[in-house]
């Protein structure tokens, strides 16, 4: 009889430790919980934290994107895995499996490779910069001095050049050589009629450069080589130049102006037409705008400052239809379409040099102030941007 007794109370000390051991791989074996992204969006080749509770360093996961393409782990700890984003990654869910689980993590954005480079002259240093858009950080390309009133920039691409118009009494621009660093200047020589006024620069498809002369009420083709202006049309214009695009589905130069009524006009230039139109609607009253530009489908957009809103302005009849919220501070020196993220990103001169990143898509707004190589109080101008290939 003892010796059964002894033999039951084995047992049991056996099932019950057998019970504990499988009830602790159980919590062992737990899927992690409290799991997000560090980012809504990346590039091929960033890399991405899962953030979470109960990763276990030495036990396998599985990160998969959209359509089964699995993710290197980079690194794990308790809290979190670090994933590279795979090449062939493409934007939707994130799945995670540990086991035989697998569960949806989160949804993800890839952004394409960016080969657009944002340009921008910082006035203080005297200095080109190449703006990284993501950390706000400048890397200086080309050193060249320049005076008076910036107009605006453009990127020439045919010639690889960087090219910025100052008001000044000989109204002048530089051309810097993106690829050999060569700066040229060159005042601008002919059909001048005394201390001219520009405003409105852009450039087309083709290489060939506008600017307009508020001066003598005419647009012009500017010859980048010698300076000379070729007028190919009078219009009258009232109010501040916000700047200028060119709409190649059209084959227009579109110029908009703050005025009591906020206005733009459209110059055919194929034909040679000129149609103003006031802006219609949307307003709050003695509105000011900033920040002109159009995307690769023609589409035009501007800030209004008054109401901290972004809009897109439609050519043919003036109508605004706001499509985010934002604030900005300071003197807006401009803003670019970026194709590769569909971005609008608008730049501002202030104590804290900044630009705001506006996505098209999702309507994302991402605030980044400029973080490296600043002089102190530095002021900027000729905004521009590349888009690559």
């Amino acid at each position: 009889m003892r010796n059964f007794i002894l033999l039951l109370i084995s047992l049991n000390l056996i099932i019950s430790c057998t019970e504990d051991k499988l009830e602790n791989e159980q919590q062992i074996t737990n899927f992690p919980t409290n799991i997000s992204l560090s980012a809504q969006s990346a590039e091929v080749g960033e890399v991405v934290t899962i953030n979470g509770n109960g990763f276990l360093v030495n036990e396998t996961y599985i990160v998969t994107f959209t359509d089964n393409i699995t993710a290197n782990i980079t690194e794990i700890n308790n809290n979190f895995l670090k994933v590279k984003i795979p090449e062939n990654a493409i934007s939707g869910n994130i799945t995670l499996t540990y086991k035989n689980e697998t569960n949806t993590i989160g949804n993800i954005t890839i952004e394409e490779v960016n080969t657009s480079e944002t340009y921008i002259y910082n006035e203080t240093a005297n200095k080109l910069a190449k703006l990284n858009i993501k950390d706000g950080v400048l890397t200086y390309v080309a050193d060249f001095i320049s005076n008076g009133t910036t107009v605006g920039a453009i990127i020439n691409k045919q010639n690889n050049e960087y090219i910025s118009f100052r008001n000044n009494t000989d109204p002048n621009f530089v051309r810097v050589n993106l690829t050999n660093g060569e700066v040229k200047y060159q005042v601008v020589t002919s059909n001048l009629a005394g201390n001219d006024v520009f405003s409105g620069l852009t450039i087309d498809n083709n290489g060939e450069v506008y600017i307009y002369n508020e001066t003598v009420n005419k647009l012009a083709k500017l010859n980048i080589e010698n300076g000379e202006l070729t007028y190919v049309n009078n219009f009258a214009t009232g109010g501040t130049n916000v700047g200028a695009v060119y709409h190649s589905a059209n084959n227009e130069y579109i110029s908009f102006e703050n005025n009591t009524d906020p206005n733009f006009v459209r110059v055919n230039l194929t034909n040679g037409e000129v149609k103003y139109q006031v802006v219609t609607s949307n307003l709050a009253g003695n509105d000011v705008f900033s920040g002109l530009t159009i995307d690769n489908n023609g589409e035009v957009y501007i800030y209004n400052k008054t109401v901290n809103k972004l809009a897109k302005l439609n050519i043919e009849n003036g109508e605004l239809t706001y499509v985010n919220n934002f604030a900005t501070g300071g003197t807006n020196v401009g803003a670019v379409y970026h194709s590769a993220n569909n971005e609008y990103i608008s730049f501002e001169n202030n104590t804290d040099p900044n630009f705001v990143r506006v996505n098209l898509t999702n309507r994302e707004v991402k605030y980044q102030v400029v973080t490296a190589n600043l002089v102190g109080n530095d002021i900027f101008s000729g905004l521009t941007i590349d888009v690559g290939n």
